[in-house]
């Protein structure tokens, strides 16, 4: 039986094979379920992509830091969820998307 695409990614509908229509399941056994970072397409409605990916994998939407605090230097740093920022989160934590 060949597969295609259109059979496995069908929206509203479940494809024929048992199998591919588990790919949650297989994600989660594949990945580990503390690595995984679900979404949904309503996670995105009228929402920054990068944003919403950032704050479902943990990370503060933003703030600041402060670092170097002696009597006489400091430095701080203002940070805003943006898609480098979140890349190097996933990257630095192993998460997959």
């Amino acid at each position: 039986m060949n597969i295609v695409a259109q059979d496995i990614f069908v929206p509203g509908s479940l494809p024929d094979s048992t199998y591919i229509s588990r790919k949650t399941v297989l994600c989660e056994k594949v990945v580990g379920m503390d690595l995984l970072v679900e979404m949904s397409g309503s996670d995105f409605i009228n929402k920054d992509i990068w944003t919403q990916i950032g704050i479902k994998a943990g990370m503060p939407y933003e703030g600041a830091t402060v670092t170097g605090v002696q009597s006489t230097t400091t430095s701080s740093e203002y940070y805003k969820l943006s898609k480098e920022n979140v890349i190097d989160h996933y990257k630095e934590n192993g998460f997959v998307l």
